[in-house]
């Protein structure tokens, strides 16, 4: 049996704030060279991003109210995929 989960997405305006698991996951002692946001990655990434209008609507919703809010100011490269997964 396949269980699905639907995520209702909501509109512009409506974002809520940090998700409460995301802060306490950040690696602080990983170092690179890159000063990249998780919010200028993200932003990057649905410029370059070919897709349909539709797809690329619903993934910004996702990325402006629940990535962004929660990681967006995280310097990508202290970003763990645990934090990820978690969240």
């Amino acid at each position: 049996m396949v269980i699905s989960t639907v995520i209702s997405m909501p509109r512009r305006g409506q974002c809520g704030s940090i998700h409460p698991h995301g802060r306490g996951l950040i690696d602080e002692q990983r170092h690179t060279k890159s000063s990249a946001t998780v919010g200028e990655v993200l932003d990057r990434r649905l410029e370059v991003n070919e897709v349909e209008e539709s797809t690329r609507d619903r993934n910004g919703i996702a990325i402006r109210c629940y990535l962004k809010p929660t990681f967006g100011s995280v310097k990508a490269h202290r970003l763990e995929p645990e934090a990820v997964e978690l969240y």
